[in-house]
């Protein structure tokens, strides 16, 4: 049945033959390390860049090590099926972060370079530990339900922090203390080569985001790099790995057996109290950190692939990066969005291939260590200036540099991630952390305050306005609890989808449930968080074959959930939906729900009669037909006859004030009676009756019915019955649904 929405197909995974997986994974394979390999090389000049304060020089091979490593632990623990591993800019930054807190304290410790790095590594440890420690206790789950400007404040932050490193690497090159030039030459030519790089890469990525960009400006700057220096004679700059003179020179260092004696010493226990107090702070920072950039990139693979993404387990096994791989001096690793599209983009979404891509990946990087072990160690540092560029501006949403939208959860949203990440790029991150916690829980108190979930139900607690024959009562009144109807009041933040879940855990099974409503009739104002969780929180319903409807839409609520989610005028027409949605996934198909009478004699409400009173009942009134959005009759007429539907709706409407939708009072199908009050006391109609599809009655007049019911008294009292039995059955469903919405 069409739903007149845009439906989100999920593809199942397919069982493949080999060869066609083996080629996939090939494929995939070979993109993946397209996107990884250029980002892992830059990714030295970030995550190691501190290291030149103690005297460290830059090492690629350190981040090679860090993404086989990654990788490989993500892979063997990791169970998130359809991603591609990797060190992302923000575990790189994170990593930045820690390394030059540590060499703040480094003085007061009296530490030299080794005692730094394991400081460090101890400072992750504590970060990874905690990390675990949230996913055992089920504390991750904030993440996904933090307010988006957290999210994207932080990922501001670092696209600006990485922006402003390359900055001051490209003034660094070329001037000198007294500010000045000092190879002015060399500087025109490198400033126009990260301009051409920057032409090259941009266009080539933006009409061919499923292709390797970046790696193929490895060679031309290469390239061109050996031409500035053969023109100018200038040393240009280039990170290289030292020298290799045997195969354990390309192992990664295991930090505690080059320590010596680089032991942390303090001459009293009170000035180490304010170090480990930093210590905690900056471990809590690279955590919480860790576990929102993880979230938003879990959200954006949900959205590329159309199925659930196990954040937890990708969590647990980047605890275990962070716990072991910083004491090998490297960077913790988890799955990447960057890395994962082009597969999709290029139509790879085996789970098979997906997985044999990700040793593709392992394969590539090993095999660019062997070209270290080859003599090939040279960097040239302008393709990591480069490649930063585009990796800071790819963490850059577009719209964050745009006049924010009116609407005021569009404004609160672009000043808050402002916000949050000019305080992430000006100073530390704990005061980025800081600021995040402030706006969460600010929405969340604003949250709390302005939104209550008013009242659950089931269709067996609230029903549409719709009339129902005695079968079709029956068994909705049977399956009502798969149908969960919510209502809000006040403001909607982003802590509502929570709250929802577990309302609707409460009432039912979520597996048992068909229909889940929204009435929004009460919410004052959306917050864009709250959309957010209310797409994601769609797209899961819908691959579990739950529709999800939503009452009382504003302009942006259609706006952004229209393709996901079924939007009414009004909560009454929502439910009548919703009815026959239960009836159709019980076996009772739309056209058998109101399915016509040919004949009076034929309805329900004569089945006692006599059949001449039956017979003769049909000769005293008449058939008529009214065609679809025709009155039947309007409020204040006098006609006081007796109607029933024999084919098609009728709805009963009293109306509204200017501008607003008439209330819809009731609405009859087939074999049901209307317009009985007029007809028993004989005063005017109280509202309006719209055929609401073509329709054919039977209309019976006062004064023909008083005719019959002389000839057939007996009959006349059953009808007469029949109908003060709607009106109580009515009446008492009435009753109930007040109380049921008033309790």
């Amino acid at each position: 049945m069409s739903t007149g929405r845009l439906s989100i197909l999920v593809e199942e995974d397919v069982d493949l033959p080999l060869p066609k997986a083996a080629g996939g994974a090939l494929t995939g394979g070979l993109l993946a390390l397209g996107t990884i390999l250029p980002q892992t090389l830059a990714l030295v000049a970030i995550a190691y860049a501190p290291l030149l304060l103690v005297g460290l020089p830059l090492n690629p091979l350190w981040c090679l090590w860090s993404a086989i490593a990654g990788i490989t632990i993500m892979f063997i623990l990791a169970r998130g099926g359809g991603a591609i591993f990797g060190v992302r800019p923000g575990a790189a930054l994170l990593y930045a972060s820690t390394l030059t807190t540590c060499i703040g304290l480094a003085p007061s410790l009296k530490l030299q370079a080794a005692g730094v790095m394991a400081l460090a590594a101890a400072c992750m440890t504590v970060a990874g530990i905690v990390i675990w420690l949230s996913v055992r206790t089920g504390a991750t789950a904030f993440a996904r339900y933090l307010p988006a400007p957290v999210g994207r404040g932080l990922s501001l932050g670092f696209g600006l922090t990485i922006l402003w490193i390359q900055v001051k690497t490209l003034g660094g090159w070329f001037i000198n203390a007294k500010g000045g030039f000092q190879y002015p030459i060399a500087a025109i030519a490198a400033a126009f080569l990260v301009l051409v790089l920057l032409a090259v890469a941009l266009p080539w990525r933006k009409k061919h985001p499923n292709k390797p960009y970046l790696l193929l400006l490895l060679p031309v700057a290469a390239a061109v790099v050996w031409g500035i220096e053969y023109v100018t004679s200038i040393p240009f700059g280039w990170i290289a790995a030292p020298a290799v003179k045997a195969p354990m020179d390309l192992l990664p260092l295991w930090l505690p057996q080059n320590l010596g004696g680089a032991v942390p010493q303090v001459d009293h226990l009170q000035a180490l109290l304010p170090v480990i107090t930093v210590l905690i702070g900056q471990a809590l920072f690279v955590a919480f950190t860790f576990m929102v950039d993880a979230a938003g990139n879990a959200a954006a693979l949900e959205n590329l692939t159309g199925d659930a993404y196990d954040l937890n387990g990708e969590l647990r096994a980047s605890a275990i990066t962070m716990i072991t791989l910083p004491w090998f001096g490297l960077v913790p690793a988890s799955s990447m969005i960057a890395a994962t599209r082009p597969l999709y983009d290029n139509g790879i979404k085996n789970a098979q291939a997906i997985w044999l891509g990700n040793l593709v990946v392992i394969a590539g990087l090993l095999g660019l260590v062997g070209l270290v072990w080859l003599g090939l160690n040279r960097l040239p540092l302008v393709y990591v200036v480069a490649a930063l560029v585009i990796i800071g501006l790819n963490l850059l949403e577009p719209s964050l540099f745009e006049r924010p939208g009116r609407s005021q959860g569009e404004r609160q949203m672009w000043w808050q991630t402002w916000l949050i990440g000019l305080v992430f790029a000006l100073s530390s991150g704990i005061f980025a952390m800081l600021a995040g916690f402030a706006v969460a829980v600010g929405q969340l108190v604003k949250g709390v305050e302005g939104t209550i979930i008013r009242s659950t139900y089931t269709l067996k607690d609230i029903r549409s306005r719709r009339w129902r024959n005695e079968e079709e009562d029956a068994l909705i009144r049977r399956s009502g609890e798969r149908c969960v109807v919510i209502a809000l009041q006040g403001t909607a933040s982003f802590a509502v989808a929570r709250r929802i879940r577990e309302e609707i855990s409460r009432l039912v099974n979520p597996k048992n449930m068909d229909v889940l409503l929204v009435d929004a009739h009460r919410v004052t104002h959306w917050d864009l968080t709250a959309l957010e969780a209310f797409k994601r929180m769609a797209d899961e319903f819908q691959r579990t074959h739950v529709e999800f409807m939503l009452s009382h839409p504003t302009a942006d609520v259609r706006k952004m959930l229209s393709e996901t989610i079924m939007m009414f005028s009004n909560t009454d027409k929502a439910l009548e939906w919703a009815e026959n949605e239960i009836l159709r996934r019980q076996g009772i198909a739309p056209a058998l729900q109101n399915k016509p009478y040919s004949r009076v004699d034929a309805l329900p409400l004569v089945a006692e009669m006599s059949d001449e009173g039956r017979r003769l009942l049909s000769s005293h009134g008449k058939v008529i037909t009214v065609a679809a959005g025709m009155p039947v009759f309007n409020a204040g007429d006098n006609d006081g006859s007796l109607l029933v539907v024999l084919a098609g709706n009728v709805s009963i409407e009293v109306p509204a004030a200017p501008g607003s939708e008439a209330l819809r009072v009731a609405s009859f199908g087939t074999g049901m009676v209307f317009g009985e009050m007029a007809f028993l006391d004989g005063t005017p109609r109280s509202g309006k009756a719209t055929a609401t599809s073509s329709c054919q009655l039977f209309l019976l007049s006062r004064n023909n019915f008083a005719t019959w019911a002389q000839q057939y008294p007996h009959d006349a009292q059953l009808l007469l019955n029949n109908i003060a039995k709607q009106l109580s059955h009515r009446l008492r469903f009435t009753t109930g649904q007040l109380i049921a919405v008033n309790a």
